[in-house]
């Protein structure tokens, strides 16, 4: 499972996302916003942070702004996979 954080600079829901993974010790990878904005633009969203969870086989779950109640939930089943042995997660890039 990758995820990836779409931030631009000096973005205040940005960095409380990427704190909030930090603190969760949630892996991700950081590109910037405006040079892949056609592809965020395509997903429908002009808002950022964008973060995108590749979940597999072409599956993808993706939202848009500081969303806490969604990281965690996501922490959450990160965890239940990791114990069921079903997911690796790759260190942060």
């Amino acid at each position: 499972m990758q995820i990836t954080i779409y931030t631009k600079p000096k973005c205040q829901p940005c960095r409380l996302t990427k704190m909030k993974f930090d603190s969760l010790g949630i892996p991700y990878e950081e590109l910037p916003a405006l040079e892949h904005s056609d592809y965020l633009q395509s997903l429908g969203y002009s808002a950022v942070p964008v973060i995108e969870v590749d979940l597999g086989e072409g599956a993808t779950a993706h939202w848009a702004n500081y969303r806490p109640t969604f990281i965690e939930q996501l922490h959450a089943t990160l965890a239940d996979k990791m114990v069921a042995g079903k997911v690796s997660v790759p260190g942060n890039v």
